[in-house]
C-alpha cells in the first residue's frame, strides 16, 4: 500500500514513504492547513480487519496525544479515511539512535549518559500520566541535529506488543530490548521500560546488545536466564558507576531494579556530574551520592586506605622499608636515629628488628586515615627499651584481642542472618485477582506476603476496586515476606456528557462522538426521509445529547437523513460561505442559482450575507436560490475580488473499479489563491458538473477521487 500523493483528512498530503514496520507504514506529509511538515503513521492494511488491533491503535494514540514533553515526539491528530487508519505526529529531522550506534560504534560515555538521561526524562513524564511505552529501543529514539533526543512510538507501543509475534522481523528488532517479564508474556510495567533503557545504555556504551541469538526465542530466553557480559570488559572506557546503573536497570527481578524513572534519573545525573568533573580535572571532596554505593573514584580511595591500614598492622612491612629508611641516608648530612637496616635518619615504617614492634613515621601514621591510633599509643619511635614498654605491650595485646573479638562477632552475626535466610519458609502465592484491595491484602498476609499496589487503571470489564493482575502469578513458589505487586481497576472511564450531533453531517457527528469516547460504527446507522433535515445529516442520536457518566467505549447510534421523500428539497444555510462554494453545492442539492446581489460589507469579498429562500425552507426540486454577497460592482459579472471574473464548468465522472462510494474533491487556483470548490461523496459512475467563477488570466483545476489526484489541467478565458 503506497499512499504517496493522497490527501488524508482533507489536509495531510502524503509526500514520500519514510519506512515500514510490523504494525505500520510511515510517511512524510505536508499539513496543508497549517503549512508544516508532519509524519503520518498508517496502520497496515492487513491489520485493519482485526478490531482489537484497530481499537488499541486508536486508544493508545489518543492517550499518547495527551503527553507534552520536549523529549517526546508530539502526536497531533488521529483519523480514519475509508479503511485507512492513521496517526499524525511531529516531524523530527535527524537520525535514529540505532543509526548513530551502527555508524559510530560505542558512543563516548558523556554522550551516552546525556542521551540516556533525556530518554529517562521522557519516561518519567509518561509514567506520571500512567502511560507505559513497552517498546523502548534505539530505533524509536530520534536525535535532532542540535542534539535533542525525541522518543517516539508512544502511540502504538501497546498495540505493537500485542501483535509482534505475527511479524518476526519486528519481533527480532524488539526482543533484544525485552524485559524478562515481557519475554515470558507477562504484564510489563514502568520497570519494564527502565529495563529496556538499561539495554539501550548498554548498547550505547559497548556498541552491541547484551544478548544475541539465532532466533527471537533464543534471545528472549537469555533475557530470562543469563547475566549480560560486563560492559567494562567489552569497553574499558566505561565508568564503574555507568556499569552499576546498567546492571541495576537490567536486574532479572523487578524488585531489584530501579522502582521509578525518577530514581534512575538521579543516578544518571550523578554520573553526568562525575564525568563533567573528570573532564574539567576537578574531583569532589567527598563520595558522590548514589543509590548504588561508592563510585569508582571513591572505591579506589577506599582500597588505598585499606592498604595503608594493613601496612600499619603488626607484622606487616610498611611502605618505605628497605636497606635505607624513608628520608634517611648518608647524603642527608643530618644526624638521626638509626632506622632498621639503615643509616641515620627518621625510623622507617615497618617492623623493628630489636623489639618486633611496628614502626612508622608520623606522616605515615596520619595518612593512614581514621581508625588508626596516634603515634604515642601504638607506635614506638624510640630506639631500644623505653619506660612505657610494658604499657605498649599490653596495648598491643588489647589490640589483637579486640581485633579477634570483632572478627568473631562479625562471623557470628553473619551466620545468624544466613541461618535466618535459609530458615525462611517458602509459600505458594495465592490467587487474588478479582478480589477487592482489602481482601487481597488480607489474603496475602495470611500467606506471610506483602501487597504493593503498582497502579490504578481504568478497566471496562473489572469493577472498581478489584485486582486486575498480580505479580508473581498465582501458584508461584516464593520466600515468605515477599512483596506481591497488584494492579487495581478504577472501573470504566466515564464520559462527562454526550455531545449534541443532530444536524451535523454524519462524518462530523462520528468524529465528535469518537473524540468524546464513544464507539461509532457506520454499519449501525439507520436511515429515514426528512423534509426538514438535509440529506446525509443526523436526524436523531442515541444516547441523547446531555446524557452524563456513560462508560467510555459505549456504542452510539445515529439516524441519517435521506432528504425529502416527495421531491421537496430543504434549502441549507449558505450564509457565511463563499459564493463559489454555494455554486458548487447547488447542483448536488437539486437547486439552481438565482439572482446575485453585491453589497458593500466589512466581510471578505465573495462571502454570502443573505439568501432567499431562508435556510430550512422546503422548496420543489429545481427551485432557484438567490444570494446577497459581500463585494462591489453590483452584478454577477462585476469584480468582487478586484479583477475580471469568468466562469468555467468542470465536468467529472466517478471512476468504476474502486470503492463503491468515493469522495470527489475539486481544488482550484486563480488570482485570488487556492480553494476547495467541491467536496462530496458519490457512487461509482456518477457524472457531475460544477460551475466555477474565477478571477485572473487562468484557472488551475485539480480533481481528486477517494483522496487520489486523478486530473489536473489549466484553462484560460
Amino acid at each position: 500500500m503506497n499512499l504517496t500523493g493522497m490527501v488524508l483528512g482533507g489536509r495531510y498530503e502524503i509526500a514520500e514513504k519514510l519506512g515500514a514496520g510490523g504494525m505500520a507504514i510511515v510517511y512524510r506529509a505536508q499539513d496543508t492547513l497549517l503549512q508544516r511538515p508532519v509524519t503520518v503513521k498508517v496502520l497496515r492494511g492487513e491489520l485493519v480487519a482485526d478490531e482489537n488491533v484497530v481499537r488499541r491503535f486508536r486508544r493508545e494514540a489518543q492517550a499518547a496525544a495527551s503527553l507534552s514533553h520536549p523529549n517526546i515526539v508530539g502526536v497531533y491528530d488521529v483519523g480514519r479515511q475509508d479503511d485507512i487508519h492513521y496517526i499524525v505526529m511531529e516531524y523530527v529531522q535527524g537520525k535514529t539512535l540505532k543509526e548513530e550506534i551502527s555508524e559510530r560504534g560505542p558512543l563516548p560515555p558523556e554522550e551516552a549518559v546525556r542521551i540516556a538521561r533525556q530518554i529517562c526524562e521522557a519516561l518519567r513524564h509518561a509514567h506520571a500520566h500512567h502511560i507505559i511505552h513497552r517498546d523502548v529501543k534505539p530505533h524509536n529514539v530520534l536525535i535532532t541535529p542540535e542534539g535533542r533526543v525525541k522518543i517516539g512510538d508512544f502511540g502504538i507501543a501497546g498495540a505493537a506488543t500485542g501483535s509482534t509475534v505475527t511479524y518476526p522481523g519486528s519481533m527480532l528488532g524488539t526482543v533484544y530490548y525485552f524485559s524478562p517479564e515481557q519475554a515470558q508474556g507477562r504484564y510489563g510495567d514502568e520497570r519494564s521500560d527502565l529495563y529496556a533503557l538499561g539495554v539501550v545504555l548498554y548498547e550505547m556504551l559497548t556498541g552491541r546488545v547484551p544478548f544475541e541469538g539465532e532466533s527471537p526465542v533464543s534471545v528472549a530466553l537469555k533475557h530470562i536466564r543469563e547475566i549480560p557480559p560486563s560492559p567494562r570488559e567489552l569497553n574499558p572506557r566505561v565508568p564503574p558507576l555507568a556499569e552499576r546503573i546498567v546492571m541495576k536497570a537490567m536486574a532479572k527481578e523487578g524488585e531489584r531494579r530501579y522502582q521509578s524513572a525518577a530514581e534512575m534519573l538521579r543516578d544518571l545525573e550523578t554520573l553526568q556530574r562525575q564525568l563533567a568533573d573528570r573532564r574539567s580535572g576537578w574531583a569532589p571532596p567527598g563520595p558522590a551520592r548514589s543509590s548504588l554505593g561508592p563510585a569508582g573514584a571513591t572505591a579506589d580511595r577506599d582500597r588505598d586506605r585499606t592498604q595503608v591500614v594493613a601496612a600499619a598492622t603488626p607484622g606487616a612491612v610498611g611502605a618505605g622499608a628497605g636497606p635505607v629508611g624513608a628520608g634517611a641516608g648518608p647524603e642527608s648530612g643530618e644526624p638521626g636515629r638509626r632506622g632498621p637496616g639503615g643509616q641515620g635518619g627518621a625510623p622507617a615504617a615497618g617492623v623493628s628488628p630489636e623489639t618486633g614492634e611496628a614502626r612508622g613515621t608520623e606522616a605515615e601514621a596520619g595518612a593512614a586515615g581514621p581508625g588508626l591510633a596516634p603515634p604515642g599509643d601504638y607506635f614506638d619511635f624510640e630506639v631500644g627499651p623505653a619506660a612505657g614498654s610494658g604499657r605498649r605491650r599490653w596495648s598491643r595485646v588489647a589490640l589483637w584481642l579486640g581485633s579477634f573479638a570483632a572478627f568473631f562477632v562479625m562471623v557470628a552475626v553473619g551466620l545468624f542472618f544466613l541461618v535466618q535466610w535459609f530458615e525462611v519458609p517458602e509459600v505458594s502465592v495465592p490467587n487474588v485477582v478479582g478480589l477487592s484491595v482489602i481482601d487481597a491484602q488480607n489474603r496475602l498476609e495470611q500467606y506471610r506476603l506483602t501487597a504493593r499496589i503498582v497502579s490504578y487503571d481504568y478497566n471496562a470489564e473489572v469493577p472498581s476496586g478489584q485486582v486486575v493482575n498480580q505479580d508473581p502469578a498465582a501458584g508461584v513458589t516464593v520466600k515468605a515476606n515477599r512483596t506481591v505487586s497488584l494492579w487495581v481497576s478504577k472501573g470504566p472511564e466515564l464520559i462527562a456528557e454526550v455531545p449534541d450531533v443532530v444536524g451535523l453531517t454524519w462524518r462530523e457527528a462520528k468524529i465528535n462522538l469518537e473524540q468524546a469516547g464513544f464507539t461509532v460504527d457506520e454499519a449501525d446507522f439507520t436511515y429515514a426521509s426528512s423534509d426538514t433535515v438535509a440529506k446525509d445529516r443526523v436526524l436523531d442520536q442515541e444516547p441523547k445529547a446531555g446524557t452524563r457518566n456513560l462508560p467510555r467505549g459505549t456504542k452510539a447510534y445515529l439516524v441519517i437523513s435521506l432528504g425529502p421523500a416527495s421531491g421537496t428539497v430543504v434549502v441549507p444555510n449558505f450564509v457565511g460561505q463563499t459564493l463559489e462554494n454555494a455554486r458548487a453545492l447547488l447542483p448536488g442539492l437539486g437547486l439552481t442559482e438565482g439572482t446575485i446581489t453585491y453589497v458593500a460589507s466589512n466581510q471578505p469579498d465573495g462571502t454570502i450575507l443573505g439568501q432567499d429562500p431562508a435556510p430550512g425552507t422546503g422548496v420543489p426540486s429545481g427551485a432557484t436560490v438567490s444570494f446577497t454577497v459581500a463585494g462591489s460592482g453590483g452584478s454577477d459579472t462585476g469584480s468582487a475580488g478586484g479583477g475580471q471574473q469568468h466562469t468555467y464548468r468542470v465536468s467529472f465522472t466517478v471512476p468504476a473499479g474502486g470503492p463503491a462510494t468515493q469522495n470527489v474533491r475539486i481544488v482550484v487556483t486563480d488570482a485570488q489563491g487556492q480553494r476547495v470548490v467541491y467536496d462530496h461523496d458519490h457512487v461509482a459512475g456518477y457524472e457531475g458538473k460544477v460551475d466555477v467563477t474565477y478571477t485572473g488570466d487562468s484557472l488551475s483545476v485539480q480533481i481528486y477521487y477517494a483522496g487520489n489526484l486523478a486530473e489536473q489541467f489549466t484553462v484560460t478565458p
